[in-house]
């Protein structure tokens, strides 16, 4: 057989072979997301017109908690001012949490003046009913929320401080029958408002104390909306139960020793309070053995 003949028959066995079909990598671009780590500020935009204030001239454990969950609860664009005496300005800066807020610049902490004093509550309400803290120490303050070391906000709370920015002052109800008026542990206050009282008004010292005195007078304003005995049920609780409506927060008294029975005084009461705002043991001073009635702790425990 001949050479030529030989690649003849080659040529027509590979066009009739069925064909191996090639295999080529295709690859498709696609935009995946990318995660980019650039630094931000994460500290909060302070609006200087709403003020959080807390007065303590003592040296207490439960400052630097109570300005931390407050911090926690409130929007995020309220200034903290913490008003104290040397001890408690410096023990506060012992806290580091503190020390990053007041560089971060949400918390301001100032000492009282030399002349004033805030060591009981007539020196408290001479001190709430002076002019020059409302004109100059807070300014330029327009919404002063007051609390304390034996108040809380309750982080379960489905209402928002910023809700109540229309009214001239709220706070724990005394009575759901009164027109206005109510506790200023945990309270809201409009400072023009405060203000225009007191360029024509004087407080006598040993008379009422600051919040009566404060809201006897900003509800007779011209023009003043004091929240009724009512709707400050949804603001704050403390000397008044009620079935229907859930606080924004609670106020105890003396340092949270003192539980008024009206909200506290039945275990079906305490579990519900509790249930729903355990932010409040914070601030009651409780011995766990005798709070869990010894179930689970009194093998171990002294």
């Amino acid at each position: 057989m001949s050479i030529g003949l030989i690649c003849l028959i080659w040529t027509i066995l590979r066009i009739a072979a069925p064909s191996t079909p090639s295999i080529k990598a295709s690859w498709r671009h696609y935009d995946l997301p990318t995660i980019s780590f650039q630094p931000t500020d994460t500290a909060p935009i302070v609006n200087a017109s709403r003020v959080a204030l807390l007065i303590e001239d003592r040296v207490s454990e439960l400052v630097a908690p109570t300005i931390t969950h407050f911090m926690s609860v409130l929007p995020r664009d309220w200034k903290f001012v913490f008003l104290g005496s040397p001890e408690a300005v410096d023990h506060l800066d012992t806290s580091a949490v503190m020390r990053r807020s007041i560089q971060a610049g949400q918390l301001e902490a100032k000492l009282i003046p030399s002349n004033m004093t805030v060591a009981g509550r007539e020196e408290i309400s001479q001190f709430l009913t002076d002019l020059w803290v409302y004109e100059v120490l807070l300014a330029p303050a327009e919404w002063l929320l007051l609390y304390q070391t034996d108040s809380i906000m309750c982080g379960k709370a489905a209402s928002n401080l910023n809700s109540w920015l229309h009214f001239d002052y709220v706070g724990a109800s005394w009575n759901t029958e009164s027109r206005y008026g109510g506790n200023g542990g945990l309270s809201l206050r409009k400072v023009s408002s405060v203000i225009r009282i007191l360029r024509s008004q004087k407080r006598l010292p040993g008379s009422e104390f600051e919040d009566s005195w404060v809201t006897e007078r900003l509800g007779h304003l011209v023009g003043g909306r004091v929240a009724n005995g009512t709707e400050e049920l949804g603001f704050s609780a403390d000397g008044v139960w009620s079935d229907d409506v859930l606080p924004m927060g609670y106020h105890t008294g003396f340092g949270g020793s003192v539980l008024n029975g009206n909200v506290y005084g039945t275990p079906a009461k305490r579990e519900k309070v509790f249930g729903y705002c355990p932010d409040l043991k914070m601030v009651v001073p409780m011995d766990a053995e005798v709070f869990f009635g010894g179930r689970y702790c009194r093998t171990v425990w002294k």
